[in-house]
Protein backbone atom coordinates (compact mmCIF):
# COMPACT_ATOMS: atom_id res chain seq x y z
CA UNK A 1 0.00 0.00 0.00
CA UNK A 2 1.58 3.22 -1.13
CA UNK A 3 1.06 6.29 1.44
CA UNK A 4 1.70 10.23 0.93
CA UNK A 5 4.44 10.83 2.79
CA UNK A 6 3.22 13.67 5.74
CA UNK A 7 5.86 16.83 5.95
CA UNK A 8 7.53 16.81 9.38
CA UNK A 9 10.25 18.59 11.22
CA UNK A 10 10.94 15.19 13.20
CA UNK A 11 13.55 13.17 11.74
CA UNK A 12 12.72 9.66 12.61
CA UNK A 13 16.24 7.92 12.83
CA UNK A 14 18.66 8.18 15.27
CA UNK A 15 21.46 9.37 12.94
CA UNK A 16 18.63 11.72 11.62
CA UNK A 17 19.65 15.76 11.87
CA UNK A 18 17.04 17.33 13.65
CA UNK A 19 15.55 19.81 12.29
CA UNK A 20 17.15 22.63 13.69
CA UNK A 21 20.76 21.13 12.87
CA UNK A 22 19.40 21.21 9.70
CA UNK A 23 19.15 25.27 10.32
CA UNK A 24 21.90 26.19 11.72
CA UNK A 25 25.42 23.78 10.95
CA UNK A 26 25.73 21.29 8.43
CA UNK A 27 26.67 17.92 9.49
CA UNK A 28 29.61 15.40 8.47
CA UNK A 29 26.92 13.29 5.97
CA UNK A 30 25.87 16.77 4.07
CA UNK A 31 30.06 17.72 3.98
CA UNK A 32 30.61 14.15 2.35
CA UNK A 33 27.05 14.50 -0.39
CA UNK A 34 28.16 18.08 -1.23
CA UNK A 35 32.20 17.57 -1.75
CA UNK A 36 33.44 20.69 -3.09
CA UNK A 37 31.28 22.99 -2.08
CA UNK A 38 32.83 25.96 -0.09
CA UNK A 39 31.97 25.84 4.03
CA UNK A 40 29.95 29.71 3.34
CA UNK A 41 28.14 27.76 0.49
CA UNK A 42 27.47 24.81 2.30
CA UNK A 43 26.21 26.70 5.26
CA UNK A 44 23.99 29.12 2.81
CA UNK A 45 22.15 25.94 1.07
CA UNK A 46 22.07 23.88 4.52
CA UNK A 47 19.46 26.85 5.69
CA UNK A 48 16.87 26.11 3.14
CA UNK A 49 17.45 22.08 2.83
CA UNK A 50 14.02 20.34 4.39
CA UNK A 51 14.80 16.89 5.59
CA UNK A 52 11.89 14.38 5.29
CA UNK A 53 11.77 10.40 5.83
CA UNK A 54 9.73 7.85 4.14
CA UNK A 55 8.59 4.66 5.40
CA UNK A 56 8.66 2.03 2.98
CA UNK A 57 5.71 2.02 0.48
CA UNK A 58 5.09 5.80 1.09
CA UNK A 59 4.71 8.32 -1.70
CA UNK A 60 6.93 10.91 -1.97
CA UNK A 61 4.93 12.91 -5.11
CA UNK A 62 2.39 11.70 -7.26
CA UNK A 63 2.03 11.86 -10.92
CA UNK A 64 0.14 14.67 -12.21
CA UNK A 65 1.32 16.93 -8.76
CA UNK A 66 2.42 20.08 -8.94
CA UNK A 67 5.51 20.59 -6.73
CA UNK A 68 8.26 23.31 -7.42
CA UNK A 69 11.33 21.03 -5.91
CA UNK A 70 14.72 18.76 -5.98
CA UNK A 71 15.02 16.09 -3.47
CA UNK A 72 18.32 14.74 -3.26
CA UNK A 73 18.47 10.93 -1.58
CA UNK A 74 20.56 10.45 1.93
CA UNK A 75 19.92 6.96 1.86
CA UNK A 76 17.23 4.08 1.88
CA UNK A 77 15.66 3.11 -2.04
CA UNK A 78 12.96 5.08 -3.92
CA UNK A 79 11.61 4.12 -7.45
CA UNK A 80 9.59 5.95 -9.68
CA UNK A 81 6.26 4.28 -11.97
CA UNK A 82 8.39 4.34 -14.91
CA UNK A 83 11.05 2.06 -13.42
CA UNK A 84 14.24 4.09 -12.34
CA UNK A 85 16.17 3.50 -8.70
CA UNK A 86 17.37 6.33 -6.90
CA UNK A 87 19.87 5.78 -3.74
CA UNK A 88 22.08 7.99 -1.60
CA UNK A 89 23.48 11.02 -3.83
CA UNK A 90 21.11 11.22 -6.30
CA UNK A 91 18.62 14.08 -7.16
CA UNK A 92 15.05 13.17 -7.59
CA UNK A 93 13.07 16.14 -9.87
CA UNK A 94 10.43 16.46 -12.34
CA UNK A 95 10.81 16.60 -16.04
CA UNK A 96 9.70 20.31 -15.67
CA UNK A 97 11.46 21.40 -12.85
CA UNK A 98 12.49 24.71 -14.55
CA UNK A 99 8.04 25.67 -16.35
CA UNK A 100 5.49 24.52 -14.42
CA UNK A 101 6.43 21.87 -12.12
CA UNK A 102 4.01 19.20 -12.84
CA UNK A 103 5.25 15.65 -11.96
CA UNK A 104 5.04 13.07 -15.45
CA UNK A 105 5.26 9.90 -12.85
CA UNK A 106 4.88 8.79 -8.81
CA UNK A 107 8.05 8.06 -6.78
CA UNK A 108 7.66 5.73 -3.53
CA UNK A 109 10.01 4.41 -1.35
CA UNK A 110 11.13 0.86 -1.80
CA UNK A 111 13.03 0.90 1.56
CA UNK A 112 12.80 3.19 4.09
CA UNK A 113 15.11 6.32 3.66
CA UNK A 114 15.57 10.23 3.81
CA UNK A 115 15.66 12.67 1.47
CA UNK A 116 16.87 16.40 1.65
CA UNK A 117 13.84 19.11 -0.18
CA UNK A 118 15.11 22.51 -1.63
CA UNK A 119 12.07 24.90 -3.22
CA UNK A 120 12.65 25.46 -6.70
CA UNK A 121 12.52 29.74 -5.30
CA UNK A 122 15.06 29.08 -2.58
CA UNK A 123 17.77 27.69 -4.82
CA UNK A 124 17.36 30.77 -7.06
CA UNK A 125 17.85 32.97 -4.46
CA UNK A 126 21.02 31.35 -3.70
CA UNK A 127 24.30 32.43 -5.15
CA UNK A 128 25.25 31.54 -8.63
CA UNK A 129 27.92 29.12 -7.49
CA UNK A 130 25.79 27.09 -5.37
CA UNK A 131 23.37 26.82 -8.13
CA UNK A 132 25.86 25.46 -10.65
CA UNK A 133 27.05 22.83 -8.30
CA UNK A 134 23.82 21.42 -8.31
CA UNK A 135 22.72 21.81 -11.34
CA UNK A 136 26.45 19.96 -12.28
CA UNK A 137 25.58 17.31 -10.43
CA UNK A 138 21.99 17.14 -11.54
CA UNK A 139 23.49 17.14 -15.36
CA UNK A 140 25.66 14.59 -14.18
CA UNK A 141 24.04 11.83 -12.62
CA UNK A 142 20.97 12.53 -15.55
CA UNK A 143 24.06 12.11 -18.35
CA UNK A 144 24.79 8.56 -16.51
CA UNK A 145 21.30 7.61 -16.55
CA UNK A 146 21.14 8.72 -20.28
CA UNK A 147 24.15 6.62 -20.98
CA UNK A 148 22.71 3.71 -19.10
CA UNK A 149 19.51 4.00 -20.68
CA UNK A 150 21.00 4.05 -24.14
CA UNK A 151 23.29 0.56 -23.19
CA UNK A 152 19.88 -1.05 -22.04
CA UNK A 153 18.14 0.44 -25.71
CA UNK A 154 20.65 -1.08 -27.36
CA UNK A 155 20.78 -4.34 -25.82
CA UNK A 156 16.83 -4.46 -26.24
CA UNK A 157 17.22 -4.01 -29.86
CA UNK A 158 19.90 -6.27 -30.45
CA UNK A 159 17.92 -8.91 -28.40
CA UNK A 160 14.61 -8.32 -30.48
CA UNK A 161 17.03 -8.81 -33.69
CA UNK A 162 18.34 -12.24 -32.84
CA UNK A 163 14.92 -12.88 -32.00
CA UNK A 164 13.56 -12.16 -35.24
CA UNK A 165 16.19 -14.06 -36.56
CA UNK A 166 15.27 -16.92 -34.90
CA UNK A 167 11.71 -16.45 -35.67
CA UNK A 168 12.11 -16.10 -39.21
CA UNK A 169 14.83 -19.28 -39.42
CA UNK A 170 12.46 -21.05 -37.57
CA UNK A 171 9.57 -19.70 -40.18
CA UNK A 172 11.65 -20.54 -43.42
CA UNK A 173 13.14 -24.08 -41.65
CA UNK A 174 9.49 -25.25 -41.45
CA UNK A 175 8.74 -24.02 -44.65
CA UNK A 176 11.19 -25.63 -46.67
CA UNK A 177 10.19 -28.79 -44.87
CA UNK A 178 6.97 -28.65 -45.46
CA UNK A 179 7.48 -27.92 -49.67
CA UNK A 180 10.11 -30.73 -49.92
CA UNK A 181 7.18 -33.28 -48.72
CA UNK A 182 4.68 -34.86 -51.00
CA UNK A 183 2.04 -34.28 -48.72
CA UNK A 184 1.61 -30.27 -50.72
CA UNK A 185 1.16 -32.14 -54.13
CA UNK A 186 -1.14 -34.76 -53.23
CA UNK A 187 -3.12 -31.77 -51.47
CA UNK A 188 -3.37 -29.31 -54.60
CA UNK A 189 -4.43 -32.27 -56.35
CA UNK A 190 -7.74 -32.38 -54.85
CA UNK A 191 -8.62 -28.54 -55.73
CA UNK A 192 -10.38 -27.85 -58.71
CA UNK A 193 -8.69 -25.89 -60.90
CA UNK A 194 -8.97 -22.10 -61.59
CA UNK A 195 -10.85 -21.92 -64.67
CA UNK A 196 -8.54 -21.26 -68.01
CA UNK A 197 -10.23 -18.25 -68.58
CA UNK A 198 -10.18 -16.68 -65.30
CA UNK A 199 -6.29 -17.60 -64.80
CA UNK A 200 -6.45 -15.79 -68.55
CA UNK A 201 -8.01 -12.74 -67.49
CA UNK A 202 -5.51 -12.24 -64.06
CA UNK A 203 -2.55 -12.57 -66.34
CA UNK A 204 -3.44 -9.86 -68.84
CA UNK A 205 -4.70 -7.93 -66.35
CA UNK A 206 -1.21 -7.46 -64.24
CA UNK A 207 0.82 -7.63 -67.94
CA UNK A 208 1.69 -4.25 -68.09
CA UNK A 209 1.61 -4.30 -72.57
CA UNK A 210 -2.34 -5.24 -71.98
CA UNK A 211 -4.78 -2.82 -72.89
CA UNK A 212 -7.64 -2.32 -70.92
CA UNK A 213 -10.03 -2.70 -74.14
CA UNK A 214 -8.10 -6.05 -74.90
CA UNK A 215 -9.25 -7.22 -70.98
CA UNK A 216 -12.36 -5.97 -71.69
CA UNK A 217 -12.91 -8.27 -75.19
CA UNK A 218 -11.46 -10.61 -72.99
CA UNK A 219 -14.55 -11.14 -70.33
CA UNK A 220 -17.69 -10.15 -72.76
CA UNK A 221 -16.69 -12.78 -75.41
CA UNK A 222 -15.49 -15.89 -73.17
CA UNK A 223 -18.80 -17.66 -71.86
CA UNK A 224 -17.26 -19.30 -69.02
CA UNK A 225 -16.27 -15.42 -67.65
CA UNK A 226 -19.32 -14.37 -68.72
CA UNK A 227 -21.36 -17.32 -66.97
CA UNK A 228 -19.05 -16.66 -63.52
CA UNK A 229 -19.95 -13.18 -63.85
CA UNK A 230 -23.69 -13.27 -64.11
CA UNK A 231 -24.14 -15.67 -61.78
CA UNK A 232 -22.62 -14.17 -58.91
CA UNK A 233 -23.81 -10.25 -59.76
CA UNK A 234 -27.24 -11.46 -59.88
CA UNK A 235 -26.99 -13.66 -56.42
CA UNK A 236 -28.05 -12.35 -53.06
CA UNK A 237 -24.62 -11.63 -52.56
CA UNK A 238 -25.10 -8.24 -53.62
CA UNK A 239 -29.08 -8.21 -53.53
CA UNK A 240 -29.51 -6.09 -56.68
CA UNK A 241 -32.83 -4.51 -57.63
CA UNK A 242 -32.56 -5.87 -61.18
CA UNK A 243 -30.89 -8.78 -63.07
CA UNK A 244 -27.74 -7.93 -65.19
CA UNK A 245 -28.05 -9.68 -68.57
CA UNK A 246 -24.92 -9.19 -69.88
CA UNK A 247 -20.85 -8.22 -69.47
CA UNK A 248 -21.46 -4.54 -71.53
CA UNK A 249 -24.62 -4.12 -68.78
CA UNK A 250 -22.40 -4.75 -65.76
CA UNK A 251 -19.39 -2.80 -66.82
CA UNK A 252 -22.22 0.33 -67.46
CA UNK A 253 -23.31 -0.60 -64.10
CA UNK A 254 -20.42 -0.75 -61.82
CA UNK A 255 -17.82 0.01 -63.98
CA UNK A 256 -15.00 -1.90 -65.46
CA UNK A 257 -12.43 -2.66 -62.01
CA UNK A 258 -15.74 -4.15 -60.42
CA UNK A 259 -16.60 -6.35 -62.75
CA UNK A 260 -13.29 -8.03 -62.71
CA UNK A 261 -13.25 -8.05 -59.65
CA UNK A 262 -16.99 -9.98 -58.85
CA UNK A 263 -15.32 -12.71 -61.48
CA UNK A 264 -12.55 -13.02 -59.88
CA UNK A 265 -14.39 -13.90 -56.41
CA UNK A 266 -16.79 -15.77 -58.65
CA UNK A 267 -14.05 -18.27 -60.16
CA UNK A 268 -12.79 -18.96 -56.60
CA UNK A 269 -15.94 -19.59 -55.09
CA UNK A 270 -16.40 -22.34 -57.62
CA UNK A 271 -13.62 -24.18 -56.84
CA UNK A 272 -14.79 -24.77 -53.00
CA UNK A 273 -17.23 -26.51 -51.34
CA UNK A 274 -20.38 -24.33 -50.19
CA UNK A 275 -19.39 -24.77 -46.09
CA UNK A 276 -20.38 -22.18 -43.58
CA UNK A 277 -16.83 -22.23 -42.57
CA UNK A 278 -15.88 -21.45 -46.49
CA UNK A 279 -18.19 -18.97 -46.65
CA UNK A 280 -16.90 -17.35 -43.58
CA UNK A 281 -13.53 -17.11 -45.11
CA UNK A 282 -14.67 -16.18 -48.45
CA UNK A 283 -16.67 -13.56 -47.57
CA UNK A 284 -14.14 -11.99 -45.63
CA UNK A 285 -11.21 -12.59 -48.73
CA UNK A 286 -13.85 -10.64 -50.52
CA UNK A 287 -14.67 -7.40 -48.54
CA UNK A 288 -10.62 -7.35 -47.32
CA UNK A 289 -10.12 -7.09 -51.66
CA UNK A 290 -12.37 -4.12 -51.45
CA UNK A 291 -10.42 -2.58 -48.87
CA UNK A 292 -7.28 -3.54 -50.89
CA UNK A 293 -8.30 -1.37 -53.69
CA UNK A 294 -9.57 1.34 -52.05
CA UNK A 295 -6.06 1.48 -50.15
CA UNK A 296 -4.56 1.18 -53.54
CA UNK A 297 -6.28 3.91 -54.67
CA UNK A 298 -5.64 6.17 -51.65
CA UNK A 299 -1.85 5.56 -51.64
CA UNK A 300 -1.38 5.97 -55.49
CA UNK A 301 0.67 2.93 -55.30
CA UNK A 302 0.03 -0.94 -56.87
CA UNK A 303 -2.83 -1.48 -59.76
CA UNK A 304 -6.34 -1.21 -57.29
CA UNK A 305 -7.73 -4.54 -59.22
CA UNK A 306 -4.22 -5.96 -58.91
CA UNK A 307 -4.33 -5.39 -55.17
CA UNK A 308 -8.00 -6.34 -55.37
CA UNK A 309 -7.33 -10.02 -56.76
CA UNK A 310 -4.84 -10.41 -53.95
CA UNK A 311 -7.07 -9.48 -51.50
CA UNK A 312 -9.55 -12.41 -52.76
CA UNK A 313 -6.62 -14.54 -52.61
CA UNK A 314 -4.56 -13.90 -49.45
CA UNK A 315 -6.66 -16.91 -47.72
CA UNK A 316 -6.38 -19.34 -50.44
CA UNK A 317 -4.42 -22.21 -47.95
CA UNK A 318 -7.44 -21.37 -45.14
CA UNK A 319 -9.88 -22.28 -48.28
CA UNK A 320 -7.77 -25.66 -48.66
CA UNK A 321 -7.63 -26.69 -45.05
CA UNK A 322 -11.79 -25.96 -45.29
CA UNK A 323 -12.01 -28.39 -48.32
CA UNK A 324 -9.35 -31.00 -47.08
CA UNK A 325 -10.99 -30.61 -43.60
CA UNK A 326 -14.89 -31.39 -45.63
CA UNK A 327 -12.83 -34.51 -47.20
CA UNK A 328 -11.48 -36.05 -43.77
CA UNK A 329 -13.14 -34.45 -40.69
CA UNK A 330 -10.81 -36.71 -38.28
CA UNK A 331 -8.07 -35.03 -39.66
CA UNK A 332 -9.12 -31.81 -39.55
CA UNK A 333 -6.47 -30.79 -36.52
CA UNK A 334 -3.59 -32.15 -38.32
CA UNK A 335 -4.51 -29.94 -41.63
CA UNK A 336 -4.74 -26.83 -39.06
CA UNK A 337 -0.93 -27.27 -38.57
CA UNK A 338 0.19 -26.85 -42.03
CA UNK A 339 1.79 -23.44 -42.85
CA UNK A 340 -1.65 -21.83 -45.45
CA UNK A 341 0.03 -19.31 -46.50
CA UNK A 342 2.94 -21.24 -48.57
CA UNK A 343 -0.04 -23.71 -49.21
CA UNK A 344 -1.89 -21.18 -50.31
CA UNK A 345 1.18 -20.05 -52.63
CA UNK A 346 1.91 -23.58 -54.30
CA UNK A 347 -1.69 -23.73 -55.26
CA UNK A 348 -1.38 -20.30 -57.00
CA UNK A 349 1.23 -21.77 -58.81
CA UNK A 350 -0.12 -24.88 -59.55
CA UNK A 351 -2.88 -22.82 -61.32
CA UNK A 352 -0.04 -20.97 -63.23
CA UNK A 353 -0.81 -17.21 -61.57
CA UNK A 354 1.59 -14.77 -62.15
CA UNK A 355 4.85 -16.04 -59.39
CA UNK A 356 4.78 -12.02 -58.62
CA UNK A 357 0.89 -13.27 -57.53
CA UNK A 358 1.81 -15.94 -55.44
CA UNK A 359 4.98 -14.68 -53.41
CA UNK A 360 3.08 -11.75 -52.61
CA UNK A 361 0.50 -14.88 -51.11
CA UNK A 362 3.51 -16.72 -49.73
CA UNK A 363 4.91 -13.67 -47.46
CA UNK A 364 1.95 -13.08 -46.53
CA UNK A 365 2.23 -13.50 -42.63
CA UNK A 366 5.80 -11.90 -42.93
CA UNK A 367 4.68 -8.66 -41.11
CA UNK A 368 3.74 -10.04 -38.13
CA UNK A 369 7.38 -10.97 -37.23
CA UNK A 370 10.02 -9.78 -39.39
CA UNK A 371 11.15 -6.15 -40.71
CA UNK A 372 10.11 -4.57 -44.22
CA UNK A 373 13.76 -5.56 -45.37
CA UNK A 374 13.24 -8.87 -45.13
CA UNK A 375 10.72 -9.47 -47.45
CA UNK A 376 12.06 -9.24 -51.66
CA UNK A 377 11.54 -5.76 -52.93
CA UNK A 378 10.02 -7.31 -55.95
CA UNK A 379 6.85 -8.14 -53.62
CA UNK A 380 7.46 -5.62 -50.59
CA UNK A 381 4.80 -2.77 -51.47
CA UNK A 382 1.67 -5.18 -52.55
CA UNK A 383 2.66 -7.41 -49.28
CA UNK A 384 2.53 -4.15 -47.14
CA UNK A 385 -0.91 -2.98 -49.04
CA UNK A 386 -2.23 -6.05 -48.72
CA UNK A 387 -1.13 -6.23 -44.70
CA UNK A 388 -2.75 -2.83 -43.91
CA UNK A 389 -6.06 -3.59 -45.79
CA UNK A 390 -6.35 -6.68 -43.40
CA UNK A 391 -5.82 -4.57 -40.74
CA UNK A 392 -7.91 -2.10 -41.67
CA UNK A 393 -10.37 -4.56 -41.72
CA UNK A 394 -10.18 -6.07 -38.76
CA UNK A 395 -10.91 -2.30 -37.42
CA UNK A 396 -13.79 -2.40 -39.27
CA UNK A 397 -15.07 -5.32 -37.68
CA UNK A 398 -14.42 -3.94 -34.02
CA UNK A 399 -14.71 -0.26 -35.14
CA UNK A 400 -11.76 0.43 -33.09
CA UNK A 401 -7.96 0.13 -33.46
CA UNK A 402 -6.18 -3.58 -33.12
CA UNK A 403 -3.39 -3.33 -31.04
CA UNK A 404 -0.52 -2.25 -33.23
CA UNK A 405 1.72 -4.99 -34.75
CA UNK A 406 5.43 -4.66 -34.09
CA UNK A 407 6.12 -3.56 -37.08
CA UNK A 408 2.86 -1.55 -37.92
CA UNK A 409 4.68 1.36 -38.37
CA UNK A 410 7.87 0.52 -40.80
CA UNK A 411 4.84 -1.41 -43.34
CA UNK A 412 2.95 1.81 -43.01
CA UNK A 413 5.87 3.89 -43.53
CA UNK A 414 6.30 1.29 -47.00
CA UNK A 415 3.27 2.69 -48.06
CA UNK A 416 3.58 6.04 -47.48
CA UNK A 417 1.37 6.67 -44.38
CA UNK A 418 3.64 6.30 -41.50
CA UNK A 419 1.99 8.77 -39.07
CA UNK A 420 -1.24 7.65 -39.97
CA UNK A 421 -3.94 5.44 -37.63
CA UNK A 422 -5.78 2.96 -39.00
CA UNK A 423 -9.06 3.97 -37.78
CA UNK A 424 -8.31 7.27 -39.29
CA UNK A 425 -6.99 5.70 -42.33
CA UNK A 426 -10.08 3.40 -42.98
CA UNK A 427 -13.18 6.11 -41.67
CA UNK A 428 -11.35 9.04 -43.46
CA UNK A 429 -9.74 7.89 -46.36
CA UNK A 430 -11.17 4.16 -47.42
CA UNK A 431 -14.86 4.39 -46.26
CA UNK A 432 -15.42 7.52 -48.26
CA UNK A 433 -13.78 5.67 -51.42
CA UNK A 434 -16.31 2.72 -50.87
CA UNK A 435 -19.02 4.31 -50.52
CA UNK A 436 -18.65 5.50 -54.28
CA UNK A 437 -18.49 2.01 -55.24
CA UNK A 438 -21.56 0.92 -53.08
CA UNK A 439 -23.22 -0.57 -55.96
CA UNK A 440 -20.30 -3.29 -56.25
CA UNK A 441 -20.08 -4.08 -52.90
CA UNK A 442 -21.32 -7.29 -51.00
CA UNK A 443 -24.17 -6.50 -49.24
CA UNK A 444 -22.59 -7.99 -45.87
CA UNK A 445 -20.20 -4.93 -46.54
CA UNK A 446 -22.47 -2.49 -47.36
CA UNK A 447 -24.38 -3.50 -44.29
CA UNK A 448 -21.16 -2.64 -42.20
CA UNK A 449 -20.83 0.62 -43.69
CA UNK A 450 -23.84 1.65 -42.73
CA UNK A 451 -23.47 1.64 -39.37
CA UNK A 452 -20.56 4.08 -39.57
Amino acid sequence: MLNRWKQSTDIATQNAPHVSSVKSAPPSEAKMLFEGLSSTHLVALWKDLEPIQLSAGEVLFESGSVDHSLFVVLDGLFESDDGEFFSYGQWILGPNFDLEGTHHTCVYAVKSGRLLRILRHHLLALSVDVQLFILRQVQQQQSLRLHTNTAKMRELVQKQYRLEEALLSAKLAERNEFLKGDIVKQVIKRVPKLPVSSAELLNKLIDEKTTRSEVVELAKNDPTLTGILLKTINSAQFNLSHKVSDVTHAIALLGFESVYQIIMAGSIKQCFPETLKFNEIYIRSVEISHLAFALSQVTGLGKPAEMATLGLLQDMGLLVIELLTSINPKLGSVFEGMNTHVMGAELLRAWRLPERVSSTIEYQDFPEFAHPERIPDGILQRVALLYVASLCWKVLQQQEDVVDPLYLREYLSVIGLKEVRLSFLLKEELLPKLRLRQGSLPASLVSRLNLL
